[in-house]
């Protein structure tokens, strides 16, 4: 039973990451690894911090 579970889990993970990816790709909007970064290491820390916003890559 454990590996249907696990086949299924990832089949959602995989089609999650590709709406993700192709929401990246028709936008070219993107969350910098430095403000997410941050904005985790706050919540982890209890504090109340906004999501990052999504901005245009520079690539």
């Amino acid at each position: 039973m454990q590996k249907i579970e696990q086949t299924q889990l990832d089949a959602h993970f995989h089609r999650v990451a590709s709406e993700r990816w192709a929401t990246l790709l028709a936008t070219g909007k993107t969350v910098t690894w430095e403000a997410a970064k941050a904005y985790l290491e706050d919540r982890s820390r209890g504090q109340c911090s906004r999501k990052p916003l999504a901005r245009k890559s520079k690539r």
